[in-house]
């Protein structure tokens, strides 16, 4: 055998391993959101075969066994007790153990969450106090998150205005401190957020009417650039012949003509070579 030629491997040479950690991350994160979705989908068809043939069933029977003094709060109970177990509760509890493993100390953190909110939702049931602790609660840490959305925006602002010429900075400050003011000058003033309200709504209905007006023209083109695909073979009622064309029956001959051409490969090629040859000579 020469130098020249290839001789195949032997059975003793091994294989180098490709390693690529971006495809082997997508493949683990592919399986995990697999995973999460199954046991999730688990999760919530056994809370709703629970609530349908067990939490249900019981709360009847308990609620019309108890006096009518008992009734409310056995109701009451009943549902707050059920809660654990309905189809939200028990898909979200799924999901949570489904990622015990890519978690791992956060799996902790999920799970006193998971109770938490349980817990919390049960209490309301049962306790107008308690719902009215969580609702507070509840707007009090929406005013939270909506202080550090403004502080977010705050600092966006001042990167942009910080990271371009003096002159964007200086106006772009100067303009965020002016709406800075008007909102602090509306929540101080009633007559300043009356004001403030009645130019938002006039904006409003004029985005909304410009909205409307260019949404029909979206709509209208979206529907005429739709592209469909219809398969029609010989026979169809669909097909299209040249008997279904009128008018310029010299076209149509010669169309005939070109398609007899195109259908016998060598006369095609005989007539290519000669029409070449006479360009050559």
């Amino acid at each position: 055998m020469s130098t020249t030629e290839l001789s195949p491997q032997g059975t003793d040479s091994k294989l180098v391993p490709i390693r690529d950690e971006g495809s082997k991350k997508a493949r683990m994160a592919s399986m995990a959101g697999a995973s999460t979705d199954f046991y999730g989908v688990i999760g919530w068809l056994a809370g709703l075969v629970l609530t349908l043939f067990v939490s249900l069933p019981l709360i009847w029977f308990l609620t019309n066994n108890a006096s009518r003094s008992d009734r409310e709060a056995t109701l009451a109970l009943g549902i707050a007790i059920a809660w654990w177990l309905n189809p939200l509760s028990l898909g979200a509890l799924g999901y949570v153990l489904s990622n015990m493993r890519a978690w791992r100390m956060w799996t902790v953190i999920g799970l006193v969450v998971w109770a938490l909110v349980n817990a919390l939702v049960s209490m309301s049931i049962v306790s107008t106090n308690a719902r009215i602790m969580v609702v507070n609660g509840l707007i009090v840490v929406g005013y939270v998150l909506l202080g550090l959305l403004f502080l977010y925006i705050q600092l966006r602002v001042f990167i942009w205005a910080a990271s371009g010429k003096p002159a964007r900075f200086f106006f772009g400050t100067l303009a965020w401190a002016a709406f800075n003011g008007l909102i602090y000058w509306a929540i101080i003033s009633p007559e300043v957020l009356n004001i403030v309200l009645v130019v938002l709504s006039l904006a409003f209905r004029v985005v909304f009417i410009l909205f409307m007006a260019i949404i029909q023209f979206v709509a209208i083109f979206w529907f005429m650039a739709r592209s469909r695909v219809e398969t029609i073979r010989p026979g169809d009622p669909k097909q299209v012949t040249f008997d279904d064309y009128k008018g310029q029956p010299n076209l149509i001959k010669m169309v005939r003509q070109w398609i007899s051409l195109l259908s016998d490969r060598t006369k095609f090629q005989k007539m290519g070579g000669q029409f070449i040859n006479g360009l050559l000579l």
